[in-house]
C-alpha cells in the first residue's frame, strides 16, 4: 500500500498504522520507522494520528470506521484550542521552567477542570488550558503537575498505567511494584515503579528528569537504545540525532540530610570529602585515588549547590571537573607529600 498520500485519518484508519502505534508488531517489522526516515514531511500527521489512535480506548470489540472517525473528530476539536494556546504561550515569550524540587513545593491553583470524555470504555484526556500548572490526580492516586498548554490522555479504568503526554509535566507515582507505570512522548517511553519525575517534550525532543526512585526510558523506534535514571539523573532524546544521552541535571538537590554530615572540611582527606558529596547527592565522583592520596581539604562548605562545592574543592586541589554519563570526573596532577593542603578557602 502507498501511505506516502495518506492524511492523518487515513493513517488512524488503518489497522496496520494502528498495531504499529499499540506495540504489537513483532521487532523485525520496521516497516513505520523506515517510512518514517523516508517521509519526513509526513511527521506531523504521523505524530498526530499516533497521539489520536492512543485516544481511541481500548475495548474487546473491534471498532468499525464510523465509530473511529467519530472519536477521533471528537478528540481533534480539543487539538486545535491547546495548540493554539501554546503558540500564544510561546509568543508573550512565557518560560514553562520544570520543577524538579520535589512535588510537595508546589502550590496549586486548581483553575475550571476541562476533562474530554469519550466513550464510557475509552480514554480520558485531560488538558490545561489555563495560565498555570495544573494538578491531576489519576485513578491509581498518582498525581500529574501539567504545564500551561500541555495534556495527557490515559485509559479510565486506568487497568495499564499508561499515560500519554503531549508537552511537559512533573509525575508523582504511586509505587506498585506489578503495575509499572508508562509515559509515552513521541519515540521516547518512560517506565517507572514509583517516583517522582519530570517530563519535557518539544518538537520531538524529550528530557526526562528523576527527583526519587528509579527510571528507564527507551527509544525503540530509533535506535533501540536504552537508559537507567537515578535522581539528579537526566535523560535526553534529540530528534535530529535520533540519540539517548545521560547527564546530570542542572542543579542536583541534596538526596540525604543529617545532622551528622557536615561539608565543613578540615585538613579532610580527600577520600572523605568525596565519599561525603557521592552520598549526599548520589551522584559517582571518579578520581584518581593514587594521585590524590595525600590530599586534604579545609573548607567551610555549606549551603552552596553541589556545582559550587566542587568549584571551591577543586580549586584548592588546583584540579578540575567535568560531567560524563552522570558521572563527575575530577582530573588533578595530584599534592605534595609535604603539604597536607595546597591552599585554604577562608
Amino acid at each position: 500500500m502507498d501511505y506516502s498520500h495518506f492524511t492523518c485519518e487515513d493513517f488512524v484508519l488503518d489497522p496496520y498504522f494502528r498495531r504499529w502505534v499499540g506495540g504489537e508488531l513483532p521487532p523485525e517489522d520496521t516497516f513505520w520507522e523506515t517510512f518514517r526516515q523516508g517521509h519526513p514531511e509526513k511527521e506531523e500527521e504521523i505524530r498526530q494520528a499516533r497521539f489520536l489512535v492512543a485516544g481511541l480506548g481500548m475495548e474487546d470489540a473491534p471498532l468499525s470506521d464510523e465509530d473511529i472517525l467519530a472519536r477521533t473528530e471528537t478528540l481533534q476539536n480539543r487539538i486545535t484550542p491547546v495548540r493554539s494556546l501554546r503558540w500564544w504561550i510561546a509568543a508573550a515569550a512565557s518560560v514553562a521552567v520544570l520543577a524538579v524540587g520535589g512535588l510537595g513545593w508546589y502550590t496549586f491553583r486548581e483553575p475550571i477542570r476541562q476533562t474530554i470524555g469519550l466513550a464510557p470504555a475509552g480514554q480520558q484526556e485531560e488538558c490545561n488550558t489555563s495560565s498555570a500548572r495544573r494538578s491531576i490526580t489519576l485513578p491509581d492516586g498518582s498525581v500529574v503537575t501539567l504545564e500551561p498548554g500541555s495534556r495527557i490522555c490515559y485509559s479510565r479504568d486506568f487497568a495499564r498505567r499508561n499515560v500519554q503526554l503531549d508537552g511537559e509535566a512533573f509525575f508523582n507515582v504511586v509505587r506498585m511494584p506489578e503495575r509499572p507505570f508508562q509515559v509515552y512522548t513521541g519515540q521516547v517511553t518512560t517506565r517507572v515503579l514509583g517516583t517522582s519525575f519530570s517530563v519535557q517534550s518539544a518538537s520531538g525532543d524529550v528530557v526526562v528528569k528523576v527527583v526519587t526512585g528509579k527510571v528507564s526510558v527507551t527509544a525503540p523506534e530509533a535506535t533501540g537504545e536504552h537508559i537507567v535514571l537515578l535522581p539528579n539523573q537526566m535523560g535526553v532524546y534529540r530528534k535530529a540525532t535520533e540519540r539517548l544521552s545521560k547527564t546530570l541535571v542542572e542543579q542536583p538537590l541534596l538526596l540525604h540530610t543529617s545532622p551528622d554530615v557536615s561539608f565543613h572540611f578540615q585538613d579532610t582527606p580527600v577520600s572523605e570529602v568525596f565519599t561525603r558529596l557521592q552520598q549526599s547527592y548520589g551522584v559517582p565522583i571518579l578520581y584518581d585515588s593514587e594521585a590524590l592520596a595525600r590530599c586534604t581539604v579545609t573548607a567551610p562548605l555549606g549551603n552552596e549547590s553541589l556545582y559550587e562545592k566542587l568549584d571551591l574543592i577543586c580549586r584548592v586541589l588546583r584540579a578540575s571537573y567535568e560531567v560524563v554519563d552522570a558521572q563527575i570526573v575530577i582530573s588533578s596532577r595530584g599534592c605534595a607529600a609535604t603539604s597536607p593542603s595546597p591552599d585554604v578557602i577562608p
